[in-house]
């Protein structure tokens, strides 16, 4: 086999696996904006609910 041809399969062999881990960069990426999203609407809730409770007994 020459240099040539070791050469260009594993140029093609560091390309595949440079996709992939790409691929689940992306895909981690995207859930954890995912996950952020939801964590930050529970949080928004949880204040919301804190300010109501809070209205119910100072108007009380």
């Amino acid at each position: 086999m020459f240099i040539r041809t070791k050469l260009q399969i594993g140029h093609v062999v560091i390309f595949i696996l440079a996709m992939c881990i790409g691929t689940v960069v992306i895909s981690a990426v995207r859930t954890w904006q995912a996950v952020t999203d939801e964590s930050s609407f529970s949080y928004a809730q949880s204040l919301r609910a804190e300010g109501m409770r809070g209205d119910i007994y100072f108007c009380s």
